[in-house]
Parts: C-alpha cells; structure tokens; sequence
C-alpha cells in the first residue's frame, strides 16, 4: 500500500512544550519497537487493560501442552519447516478467547512467543517465528456496514475474492549506509513507515543512503473480495472491502473462489496530500488477514457424505437417480439431464509434450421459449464448485476475459478477471448466448478450444488459464424453432462457434396431449408442495458426490478404444460417405463423455458401455442440430462451413448455369428469372463467381459482364 497514505505516528512536533502522550492498543503497531506493556506492581499488563501478561503466557502454554493435537502440529513444524500453527479458537479457555479476540494485536505476538518457547524445549533449537492462524473466531462483517467498534478486532469476512495484485515487497528493517563515512545505521519499520535517518556522527546531512540488499523484506499482497450475491441488498451493487495479506499467506486468496477470511479490521487515516501532514476526516478500512478457508473446498461437510455418498455409488441405477436428481423442478429432458450431468463430472485433461487435450465439455441448449433452459442453466451453476453464471446481452468481451484498471493502492496497471477466467476450473453458464454482438462472441474461440485468455493491453502482455466447461443457452430466432430450416438459419451464431460444442441440445415444444398433462400435474404439485414418488438426492449430496468422483482419472481399456474406433467410423458411414457426418471433434467429444461417465460409477477404467452411452448421447445430438431439413439426413459440414452437401451440389449447377447463359451484359432479375432458382442460392454462387473474377457484378446498376 502507498506509504503516502499513511500519517505519521504524531502530527505535531514531539518536542513542543511539554506535551504528554497517551497511546492506546489500537495506535500501537504489533511490528514496532514500542514497549506494549506497562509494569505496575511488579504485575506486567497489557497497556491500557488489566490482562496479566505472565498469567495469560502460562494459560497458553498449558493449554498447549495439554492439548495432543498441537502437540503432533509442534511435530510436524519440525519435520516439515513450516513455521506456522492453525488454531481451533474454540478450544481455547473463554477468557483466552476473550482477549485473542478483543486485543489481537498485542495478545497475538504473546502467543505466537510461547509456541517459540515450547518448541524449543522440544527440540532445543531455536525457530524462526511461528505464525499462528486462528480460525472460528471473530465477529462476521458485513462489507457494507461497518461498525467501526470492530477496529483493531478480529473479524470474520464471508465474500468472493475479485482480483489480487502482484506481490509487492515490503521493507520491515532497512539498512542505511553514510556516503561520506559509510557508517551503517538499521531503521525499523513503524506503521509501515521507516523514517530516514537525516544527520550522521561524522557531521553530515542527508548523505544517507539505502542498501536495499541488506534490508530485511516480507511479501505482501493486496486482495480485493466482494460480496456474494446472496447477500447484496436489492437494488444495489456488491460493495468491495481490501484485504492485505503477507509472508505465507500470499497467494491464498485465488480470484474467483467464495472464502471466509479472518483478519484484524484495520483503519488507517488519509493524508490530503504526500507532502503534507494534514489529514482527511475519512479513514481508509482494510482487513489483515490472518487465516482464510475457502467455501467451496470445505471438508466438514464432506465428511459427514462420505458414508452416504460409499452407499449411493453401489446403487445398480446410480445414473438414473442422479439423472433424477438434476433440476427435479424441470420435468422429462432425460437426455439433456444426462448431458448436464456428465459435463458436471466431466471428461480427463491430458497435458502431452506438444499439446494439452482438453476434457471440459461444452453444451448448448438451444430451442423455445418456456422450456426451462435458465433453470436447467441455475442449477448447474449453483451444484457446480467453481463458475460463473451470465448473460449474453449483459456481457461485454472485458467482462468475459479480463480489463485492465488502475489499482488505487499500489498506482499500477492490474489485471481484473472475467467470468471466464474467474470460471477456471469450474463452468461458466451464459444465457441469451445468441444475443451477443460479434466482438464479444469472438472472443469465445480461443475459450473453448485452448481454454486461455490471450490479452494485449495497457503494456501487460499475457495469456490466463480459462480452463472451464461452458453451458449456454439460446432462443431461435422469431422465439420459435422452424424444422424446416437449418440450425444455422435458426439461431443467430456462427458456424466455427456451433462447432466447438461438444453436444447441442435443440428443445422443441411440442404439442402432446399426454405429455402436456404430465408436465402440468408436475408444475401443479411443486405449486401445492407435493412432491412425485421419484427416488433424488439433496444438492449438497449430489455435489459431495461429484467432487469425489472427480479426483479419479478413467483410462481407456482396449475393448473400449476398439468400440471407440468402430463407433466414429460408423458414425462418418452415417450417409454411406455421401456426405461428412462426423468430424474428429465429434471422437473427442466421444472419449470425453466416455470418461465421465466412467468418473459417475467410480471406476478407474472406461469400458464398452461408457462408450455405448456416450455414442446414444452424440446420435441424439446429431439427429436434431445436424440434420439437413432439405435431404433429411445428418451433415456435419452444415455446422461446420454454414452450407450443407446439398447446398453445396446445387450451388455448383447454378454456377454452370450461370456461365451458360452470361455471354453479354445482363441485368441482375432478368438472369435470375432465366436460372428459375432460390435467390439465396442464386445469389452464393454469383458471389463465388465474382470473388474469382469470373464475372463482374455491379450492385448499384444490378448488371453482370462476363470477364473469362
């Protein structure tokens, strides 16, 4: 942080008069060099309370040694040389925990000394600095209120950590070298300020300078967390509260996770300007952070699933029941329910020596209006760990991928995440993805594909990691599905984006008797809070579920790679090779759903069935997005190059056609009126014409001339 902000420890002159300064705990630096304690009767306390020094250093220290665990912890320091203790605040005696959390500055360092004592009793050497890291313990702040009774306590921040700024060191000892006499003088740091030494003994002023190689320096890091969308007021925006973390704890905080963090609430004056000591009636609030947990890596939780979850994977329908258990306020969609759950387990990344083979899966569920594409879109967002839920026409391209901003702390150029890098390693849910303009959408190839984000801006040059599965939905255009037409002609994206989508799911509604009464006897009862006899599990269990099962990595068996291989020939044979009916995205897309539906039975290996289920998934995708309206058949290159085989042949005899009749300057209506074709394809073949200098077409007079 600029030290500029900073005010000094007085404002005024010390030698003025003779002025008598009280200090209280709260203008007392736990780093500086000032005595916090005061002797009275022979009875050390702490400055300005009745807490006895030497009774609270002999609680500790028996709670500590009567405590086994802390002892094995103590062990552990020692084998592993990780100077630092995680303290269950809940264990400590009431008044231990009274004045930890009332006086943490001055009670912590008292602490921390007697786990120096003790462990050098154990071991008999003497140990760096053993930090300590409380955890249950603080007050829960709310970052938009407040209270400033809180400052110099602990508390307990709940939040979603926006952005961190590089690792920026700072100076706690620096060293001072005189350059008339290089006589060497060390200056404490004090409220993050070390004051430069003006005169010398050799007579000389301000001819010190500093020795930056010989100063003591610790990281420090400035994190920036925001509320969770749950608990932001409606109608306004997420407030924001800094958090400072240093030495171990940088590079805890990781953009994009919902943690817990607790630190000491800081609150620091303004100066109105650096070369003044006047200072501003507002205070700067920041956290200093002493322990972070983060929410969505909780353990507690887990392992009360984990006996529930041993049972549940020994269940002969496990996938139906988990099937079940996606969106059960959404009626049918069995195979979009399938889809979504194997993207949720997804497939195995492989990192080769030339390249990186992703195993996200992406999905877009594309179709009418009303058949509950956002709620499917909710619920994977909120049973998913990590990811980030948005809309298309609320979206920018900045906002995706990253912008760039001026950090007000530090003055430099930082890097703030966008959803899809905040979604690393997690899915990032976009709704209304048709609605998009081109910029943003173009940023999206790169995403899906590479899964990075290359950014050029404001000098910072860098590629982040966007290694998310991507869920979008989208409306046709005229809000209703035409059969009769292309995908492509139905939803507003372009080919090379459709393509990158592992399974397009197109959702129809149609108008069934019997079915419509089922889904209206399914709304009915979740209205009268009557649920269907249909055998699901809670959220929380399907999530426990889905972590476990995601930390094995199936392997291909034999059988299942021969299956593979016979499955994609016999899905590129679909049209008897007449047209391309599967690409090699389609094999990938294969293998990947293959391997999770292996992650979904917990087993190490992927076997002809996982196959089998996963080809059942790609024909259904294929028979309703691929197919040509016109031929009725499959045709990936309508996907992939926007024209399917049938365009393509019909295209080539109107060019022959064209060129048959086009010997002298013609108008534009009078040749399409001799060719007797659709004008759209009318219009293709005469600019491919055109574009090969074939012929000359003049839009403005509408006459075409002939050139070869």
């Amino acid at each position: 942080m600029d030290n500029s902000q900073y005010s000094e420890r007085f404002s005024f002159d010390e030698d003025n008069n003779d002025l008598h300064l009280t200090l209280t705990p709260s203008q007392i630096d736990g780093s500086s060099t000032f005595n916090q304690f005061v002797e009275n009767d022979r009875v050390k306390l702490i400055w300005g309370t009745t807490i006895s020094v030497q009774n609270t250093i002999e609680k500790f220290k028996e709670f500590i040694r009567g405590n086994t665990t802390y002892m094995q912890a103590l062990h552990s320091i020692n084998e592993t040389q990780m100077f630092f203790l995680n303290l269950d605040c809940r264990d400590l005696e009431e008044h231990l925990f009274l004045e930890l959390s009332s006086y943490p500055q001055e009670v912590l360092p008292i602490f921390q000394n007697c786990l120096s004592e003790i462990y050098m009793e154990m071991f008999m050497e003497q140990p760096p600095e053993i930090k300590l890291r409380p955890f249950n313990i603080g007050k829960n702040l709310t970052i938009r209120d407040v209270d400033p009774r809180d400052v110099d306590k602990i508390v307990s921040v709940t939040g979603m950590v926006a952005r961190s700024s590089s690792i920026i060191p700072e100076v706690r000892r620096g060293v001072y070298r005189c350059v008339k006499c290089t006589r060497k003088v060390t200056v404490d740091s004090i409220k993050n300020v070390i004051n430069e030494p003006v005169t010398c003994e050799c007579g000389g002023r301000y001819t010190y300078e500093i020795r930056h190689n010989e100063g003591e320096y610790v990281d420090k890091q400035i994190v920036k967390i925001q509320e969770l969308p749950d608990s932001i007021p409606d109608g306004t925006t997420p407030s924001t509260i800094t958090i400072v973390t240093k030495e171990s704890l940088v590079d805890s905080l990781v953009p994009g996770d919902k943690v817990v963090v607790i630190g000491i609430l800081r609150a620091v004056p303004v100066r109105i300007s650096p070369n003044l000591k006047k200072l501003k009636s507002s205070f700067r609030i920041y956290v200093e952070l002493l322990s972070t947990c983060v929410l969505n890596k909780k353990t507690t939780e887990e392992h009360s699933f984990l006996n529930e979850i041993v049972n549940l994977r020994k269940q002969k329908n496990i996938y139906d029941i988990l099937t079940a258990s996606i969106a059960p306020s959404v009626f049918g969609l069995e195979n979009v329910k399938k889809s979504l759950l194997l993207q949720l387990f997804s497939g195995v990344c492989k990192n080769l020596k030339s390249s990186r083979l992703r195993g996200d899966i992406n999905i877009l569920l594309a179709g009418d209006p009303g058949i509950s594409k956002s709620q499917l879109l909710g619920f994977v967002h909120r049973i998913s760990e990590r990811g980030m839920y948005t809309s298309g026409r609320g979206s920018s391209a900045v906002g995706l991928t990253a912008s760039v901003s001026k950090d007000p702390d530090s003055g430099q150029y930082v890097l703030e995440s966008g959803a899809l890098v905040l979604s690393d390693n997690g899915i990032c849910c976009i709704d209304e993805f048709d609605k998009m303009n081109e910029t943003t959408r173009s940023v999206l190839h790169e995403v899906m594909e590479q899964q990075t984000v290359s950014v050029a801006k404001a000098g910072i040059i860098t590629t982040l990691n966007a290694r998310c599965s991507i869920l979008a939905s989208c409306n046709p255009v005229g809000s209703k599905y035409n059969l009769k037409r292309s995908i492509l002609e139905n939803i507003n994206l372009p080919p090379t984006l459709l393509s990158r989508f592992d399974i397009v799911a197109v959702l129809i509604d149609k108008s069934d008797e019997r079915n419509d009464k089922k889904v209206g006897e399914h709304i009915l009862n979740m209205y009268v809070g009557d649920p269907e006899d249909i055998k699901t599990i809670s959220a929380d269990l399907l999530k426990g579920y889905i972590k476990e099962a995601k930390k094995i990595s199936p392997m291909l068996t034999a059988q299942a790679i021969d299956f593979l291989s016979e499955s994609y020939v016999e899905l590129r044979q679909l049209d008897n090779g007449k047209t391309i009916t599967a690409t090699t995205r389609q094999l990938e897309s294969l293998v990947r759903l293959s391997e999770a539906h292996a992650r979904m039975r917990f087993s190490h290996t992927v076997d002809v069935n996982d196959v089998k289920e996963a080809v059942r998934l790609i024909k259904e995708s294929l028979l309703l997005y691929a197919l040509d309206p016109r031929t009725g058949k499959v045709d990936i290159d309508m996907v992939i190059t926007g024209r399917s085989a049938a365009d393509v042949r019909d295209i080539d005899n109107i060019r022959e056609r064209i060129l048959k009749i086009v010997k002298k300057r013609i108008n534009y209506s009078e040749l399409l009126a001799q060719v007797q074709v659709d004008e759209r394809l009318f219009s293709e073949a005469l600019k491919e014409l055109d574009n090969e200098e074939i012929i000359v077409y003049d839009k403005l007079s509408g006459m075409i001339e002939r050139i070869k």
